[in-house]
């Protein structure tokens, strides 16, 4: 999808629906990796020590990770 995207010479309507998708896709994938790697970390490792570190400690969810996926995209 990235080298279609990267390859086409005319924007349509397809090529701005693949981009959308792309994005998503990246920051999805990249919030699964994190949250895979919490748990790799809590469980295989024994560690409890947090991946990612809240201020005032509070809970991790999926939309944490989602949170720390999708702004590194941004820039």
């Amino acid at each position: 999808m990235v080298h279609h995207i990267a390859q086409s010479k005319k924007v349509n309507f397809t090529i701005i629906l693949d981009s959308i998708n792309g994005y998503l896709l990246f920051g999805i994938l990249g919030a699964v990796l994190l949250v895979m790697a919490e748990l790799l970390q809590k469980f295989l490792y024994h560690l409890n020590t947090g991946a990612i570190n809240f201020a005032g400690g509070t809970a991790q969810g999926f939309h944490d990770f989602l949170y720390f996926s999708f702004v590194p995209l941004q820039r």
